[in-house]
């Protein structure tokens, strides 16, 4: 499973970072905003 998540992850390459950034950006918004419980289902 793992070997499947990283060919999937190098073919995506740039996408994957951004979205993993968005991702990220958008927990830290919702941490700030007192949605805590919303963020912990961001992965």
């Amino acid at each position: 499973m793992n070997e499947i998540f990283n060919n999937v992850k190098q073919k995506l390459g740039k996408a994957y970072q951004d979205l993993t950034f968005l991702l990220e950006c958008l927990k830290e918004v919702l941490i700030e905003n007192n949605a805590t419980e919303l963020a912990n289902h961001i992965p």
